[in-house]
């Protein structure tokens, strides 16, 4: 596995001719108090005012946002936001290139809408109405554009959050970060727009990124398709050092590692890291394959503290399972990721069975008319009260 330090994650400021460059490499930690964070080492720097632009690069991977395959009508989506070398999270569990849209019921008025972090990346248009005894509140993003549609309704008093992407994360990073640095007192003369980091620039202010191991567990614990699509591209940066992480050669790169650990990619196709795509074909052989493969290596123990845990309502124990299997013998007994597609329903990963013994398991249903959770969770019930094997 590789560390946060290997594939390149942080963020970085630097000067130049008066210019002050945002410089990403992917970090999907950044958090609006991150931001502030590194606005706060610029200040103590000692410059206040530059006179120049604040240029956001984002060159660390390539201007291809959106996976080839990923359908249109997804696009206002948070597990479908773009993917930039400069990007931004919402909050602690770091969903990547969308904003939360925060709403509250008034009585006698539309709902309170607010976007988390502040940003104007988004124009919001409220169409909600406060009234009922519920929640039905909807937040899409018109395709193509910075519009966010609210509508639906919510009770007085009780408020919710739908989570909405951004048409472009690199912009929103950078006015998030321009916005921490007024708070500092630090002024920037300039418009901002994009560009790259001449090689004369000096460093003013850097952000290392957690290490790998902390920044897995909410990717699997929440299933993070952008973190997903994030360790593809950096991936191409340590197999391509000096060109722009891309999906082609971080896939790749990631075939190449699974050979390395037995799997057998001559049937694997893979379309993206998160697995939104429609060509991303593997069989189960091949997850029980890579599944008992990793417990011998020295980073297993943090993968497997990341994958979501049946039945705990802790949210970062838990993850996606954290509603499922709750007062069987799966509870607490099955470490699996989850993967779910329209038609396609997936559980794989860990079970300790009533005897102790330590399984692997892999079920991918495909053409499925409903929902198939329902029968996953059967079968990782049963393994999980299994006896000795006869």
């Amino acid at each position: 596995m590789f560390s946060g330090a290997t594939i390149g994650f942080g963020l970085s400021v630097r000067v130049s001719g008066g210019d002050l460059y945002l410089q990403g490499r992917g970090d999907p930690t950044m958090t609006y108090q991150r931001y502030d964070q590194l606005a706060g080492l610029v200040a103590r720097g000692g410059t206040t005012r530059f006179a120049g632009r604040l240029i956001a690069d984002d060159s660390w991977f390539d201007r291809v946002p959106l996976g080839l395959d990923w359908s249109w009508e997804d696009e206002s989506y948070d597990y479908t936001a773009p993917v930039s070398g400069l990007t931004f999270a919402a909050g602690p569990r770091f969903g990547t290139g969308a904003v939360e849209i925060r709403y509250r019921g008034v009585a006698g008025r539309r709902p309170v809408v607010t976007v988390w972090p502040p940003t104007d990346s988004v124009r919001v248009v409220n169409r909600a109405v406060t009234g009922g005894a519920g929640d039905s509140v909807d937040a899409v993003r018109v395709h193509g554009t910075a519009d966010v549609t609210v509508s639906g309704a919510v009770a007085a008093g009780r408020s919710g959050t739908a989570m909405v992407s951004v048409p472009d994360p690199t912009a929103t990073a950078a006015g998030i970060f321009r916005a921490a640095l007024r708070r500092h007192g630090v002024t920037i003369d300039g418009r901002t727009r994009k560009g790259v980091v001449p090689a004369e620039a000096r460093n003013v202010a850097a952000l290392v990124s957690p290490p790998l191991s902390e920044i897995v567990r909410p990717f699997l614990k929440f299933s993070h398709n952008g973190h997903a699509e994030i360790l593809v591209k950096a991936m191409s940066r340590v197999a391509a050092p000096g060109k722009p992480g891309s999906w082609p050669t971080g896939l790749a790169a990631a075939t190449a590692a699974l050979a390395r650990l037995g799997v057998d990619t001559r049937l694997l196709t893979m379309g993206d890291g998160s697995g939104l795509s429609r060509r991303n074909w593997v069989t189960v052989r091949q997850v029980t394959t890579l599944l008992r493969a990793v417990r011998g290596r020295a980073w297993f123990p943090a993968f497997r503290t990341a994958l979501p845990v049946a039945g705990d309502p802790d949210p970062m124990v838990g993850g996606t399972l954290r509603n499922r299997m709750r007062g069987t013998p799966a509870a607490g007994a099955v470490l699996a990721k989850t993967g779910t597609l329209t038609g396609v329903d997936a559980l794989s990963g860990y079970v300790t069975a009533a005897d102790g013994r330590a399984l692997v398991f892999a079920v991918i249903i495909n053409g499925s008319v409903t929902g198939a959770a329902g029968i996953l969770d059967r079968v990782a019930v049963t393994l999980a009260s299994s006896g000795p094997a006869t």
